[in-house]
């Protein structure tokens, strides 16, 4: 289930003061003004800092799980992708803009600002690649339970009981996680993983070499792959 993100402008009691920007996205929800341009630092500071440490609060929680995240939180996750990148970047700028200002009314939130910032986009990258590689093994694992039905039914159409001596492969497959397996009709099946050699994984061990053999030039064309 996708998230929506609520972006709401409201305009701020102060006359120098830019509109206030609210993004919400699942439970990534903060307020912040974007200053580009403006002088920020004869904005009134109390309402500022406020408005500084909400949102560094915000980064902060995203930050502090250390790019770890369990499968059920992959919606918050990609809640995340979505809501925080305009935040962190407007973040960015407003705490350079900060940095300039006289007498260090906001050095404490500028420099733990400025890390946040840092950590939060390298977590919103590592973010991007855990949620797609999380998809891809999601549709991997789905697709290899449709694999049993169509594994049983060529079974049935291609191993004959009179099939002979030398093994027979009936059926192929690979995906990116476990590597190429070939099944062969007296029930032996042969591994290929993603790194190291074939793996005999069932059949005669006497016809081990004979196996190996068959999987080394069964068509490439013909192994099942999962879809893109």
């Amino acid at each position: 289930m996708g998230w929506r993100v609520l972006l709401l402008v409201v305009c701020s009691c102060a006359a120098s003061a830019p509109p206030a920007v609210t993004v919400a996205a699942g439970p990534w929800r903060a307020t912040y003004r974007e200053w580009a341009g403006l002088d920020v630092c004869e904005t009134e500071p109390s309402w500022l800092r406020e408005e500084l440490d909400d949102v560094n609060e915000v980064l902060e929680r995203f930050t502090a799980r250390g790019g770890t995240w369990r499968d059920d939180e992959l919606p918050v996750l990609e809640a995340a992708m979505v809501a925080l990148p305009p935040l962190v970047e407007a973040h960015a700028r407003n705490v350079t803009a900060l940095k300039r200002c006289p007498g260090g009314a906001y050095a404490v939130a500028v420099e733990r600002g400025e890390q946040l910032v840092a950590a939060a986009r390298s977590g919103l990258d590592g973010a991007a690649k855990l949620v797609q590689f999380s998809k891809g093994r999601r549709n991997i694992e789905a697709w290899r339970k449709s694999l049993e039905a169509e594994r049983e039914a060529t079974r049935e159409r291609q191993c004959r009981a009179d099939a002979g001596a030398t093994p027979v492969i009936y059926y192929a497959f690979g995906d990116e996680l476990a590597g190429t397996t070939w099944l062969f009709c007296d029930g032996g099946a042969v591994r290929a993983p993603l790194a190291g050699s074939l793996v005999l994984e069932a059949g005669d061990e006497r016809l081990r070499a004979t196996y190996f053999e068959l999987a080394r030039v069964y068509p490439p064309g013909q192994v099942k792959h999962p879809p893109r």
